[in-house]
Order: C-alpha cells, then structure tokens, then sequence
C-alpha cells in the first residue's frame, strides 16, 4: 500500500498498489459496488438483528478451505481463529452491519484496537456475506488484509455468530 503524505486526502482504494486496488474493486462489487470506507454512518446499523446468519462453519469454509484469488490455492488461514481471541478479549469494537437496497448481501465491519500498539489507530476490518452467512469477501486495512487471511478480518463476524 502507498503511504499517504500529511495532509493528502485520498480514498482507501487510492492508496493500494494496482494489482491490490483492481482486488478490491472485485471484493466491493459484492455489495453493488460501495467501498465499506466511504458509506456513511447514518447508514450503518449497529443493531445484532440485522447481521447475516453466521456460523463458525462460514468462517471455516472461507478462511480456511476457501482459495486464494491470488494464487488460486487454499487459504488455509488457521490463525483466522484467533480472531475469537481478540473478541472475548474485548479488542473488537464498533460491530455494524450495512445492507444495500436491492441487494442481497451485506458487509460487516469493525474496529480492532490493537493488543500491544494501544496509541496505533484501529484496524478495520469487513467482510460481506449472503444472507444466509456464505461469506463472499473479506479485507482488512493492516498489511496482511489486502491478502484476505489476516485474525482481524474474522473478528466483525464473531458478533453474530
């Protein structure tokens, strides 16, 4: 990812290197097209009702047994059970859900403070998911998110499960 210099207002998307960005732009179409960065507040809901049906088995099948869009391999994400490490720790914060008009996925999304860094800014993870908790996408704005695979992206979905 570019660093972005003091004062320089760019959208998250901007700031991924081309192959990355082009990544993200085919995550984002599972959700007609909406950055997660870039919806507004006022239209997040933050109320448990309205998240998707899942289950560790949708974690499992996309972190673990899913295939990489990069090397066309199996994730094999282990570690993305950590995640419900860092939610009974109470790191995962500000859960909330966004579901577009006509659209039958969603994307949750997080805060996850960080364990050791307390003065870092949060993470901010998102997934989306089909309404019935088949996860269709995942991102993270640490470093291993652009790969799809790092703890913190698991952790927005933990609230529902």
């Amino acid at each position: 990812m570019e660093k972005q210099r003091p004062g320089e207002k760019r959208k998250y998307s901007e700031r991924l290197l081309p192959e990355e960005r082009r990544r993200y732009h085919q995550k984002i179409l599972e959700i007609d097209g909406n950055d997660p960065y870039d919806i507004p507040t006022r239209c997040w809901s933050a109320n448990p009702d309205d998240l998707p049906e899942l289950s560790y088995i949708n974690i499992v099948n996309y972190f673990v047994l899913g295939k990489s869009a990069y090397t066309c391999e199996q994730l094999k994400a282990y570690k993305s059970s950590d995640s419900y490490r860092l939610f009974v720790s109470g790191w995962v914060r500000d859960v909330k859900c966004y579901s577009p008009d006509g659209c039958q996925n969603s994307v949750i999304s997080a805060k996850i403070l960080h364990s050791q860094r307390l003065n870092e800014p949060a993470l901010s993870p998102w997934i989306s998911a089909t309404s019935d908790g088949n996860i269709l996408a995942a991102h993270c704005t640490c470093m291993a998110g652009v790969g799809e695979t790092c703890t913190h992206v698991p952790s927005p979905s933990r609230f529902s499960c």
